[in-house]
C-alpha cells in the first residue's frame, strides 16, 4: 500500500502516526480515520472507482496494523532512500505488519517487500483542474 520509498522523510510513518495520534490516544473512530486517509484522498484525486475502499471490483489495497505493538523507530527501521525522519526516536503504539497491492503481498515484517516495483500509473484527475498545454 504504502507510498514511494524515497520521498519525503516521513512518509512511511505516516499511518502508524495516525493511528496512533488519531484512534489510541484520541478516539478518533477507525472508519473515520480510513475515510481521511483513503477514501477521501481516492475522491479528490479521482481514483475512487478503483481506490480507497474495500468493495467488489476495486484494488484490494490494503495495511495490516497491529494497534497493540508498541515500539520506537530507528533509523534502521526506515525503507526509504535517505534514512532520516522527523519521527526517530518516537514511541508508536501501533505497527504495520503488512501491506498489499491490488491483493499481492508488498510489504511483511519477515520479508520486506518481495514484489517491489509492482505498481501501475494512473491519470490523475483533479476537479476544477485547469490544462494549460497547447
Amino acid at each position: 500500500m504504502f507510498e514511494t520509498w524515497g520521498g519525503i522523510a516521513g512518509v512511511q510513518s505516516t499511518l502508524e502516526l495516525m493511528l496512533d495520534e488519531g484512534y489510541l490516544k484520541r478516539g478518533v473512530p477507525l472508519p473515520m480515520l480510513a475515510r481521511l486517509l483513503s477514501g477521501a484522498p481516492a475522491e479528490r484525486f479521482g481514483l475512487d472507482q478503483a481506490k480507497g475502499r474495500i468493495a467488489l471490483n476495486c484494488d484490494a489495497d490494503l495495511a495490516l496494523v497491529d494497534l497493540n505493538a508498541p515500539y520506537t523507530l530507528k533509523a534502521s527501521d526506515l525503507y526509504q532512500k535517505h534514512r532520516h525522519s522527523p519521527y526517530i526516536g518516537r514511541s508508536f503504539g501501533c505497527k504495520v505488519k503488512m501491506t498489499l497491492l491490488r491483493g499481492q503481498l508488498t510489504y511483511s515484517e519477515a520479508s520486506p517487500f518481495p514484489n517491489h516495483g509492482t505498481g501501475r500509473e494512473f491519470n490523475v484527475v483533479c476537479p476544477g483542474e485547469v490544462n494549460i498545454s497547447s
